[in-house]
């Protein structure tokens, strides 16, 4: 099966995250929240990293790297792809991690807020039972990215 033609833009795999994460204790406990998503999304011109922090969203080329997604005071997010998997031009999987950190000046702790595989298939919507249709015309093959 080859990928279809003709997206605007579909959401093939998304993880969304909310974290309070915290360093110290007492007077100097030091406490930030986390919130948004990591989404791959499949466009006519290839495939994206789209991520979304406090209402904005940044989308990137979708390449073996990290990108730091938020820094703010003493708090940083960074969202690394690797392992990308292409076969022709369909995705076939990808690793993702989100790692978020408290600290400054050689003193931080870091959080693995996720770290998996993800693969990818081809899925005819006329195999699939249930209400997908809003994903796409009935007997078109779309992309899914399923967790390993």
């Amino acid at each position: 099966m080859e990928t279809p033609v003709g997206i605007l833009r579909r959401v093939i795999w998304e993880k969304g995250f909310e974290e309070e994460l915290c360093i110290g204790s007492g007077r100097f406990k030091k406490c930030v929240k986390a919130g948004g998503a990591v989404r791959i999304v499949q466009k006519d011109s290839g495939y994206f990293v789209e991520l979304e922090l406090l209402g904005a969203v940044i989308e990137y080329s979708l390449i073996n790297t990290c990108y730091p997604a938020y820094i703010i005071g003493i708090a940083s997010l960074e969202v690394c792809i690797t392992d990308i998997d292409l076969s022709g031009s369909t995705l076939k999987g990808l690793g993702v991690s989100i790692k978020f950190c408290i600290g400054k000046w050689g003193i931080s702790k870091c959080w693995d807020i996720y770290n998996g595989k993800i693969r990818f298939f081809l899925v005819n919507l006329s195999e699939i039972n249930g209400d997908l249709f809003e994903l796409g015309a009935l007997g078109e093959n779309i992309l899914v990215g399923v967790e390993e």
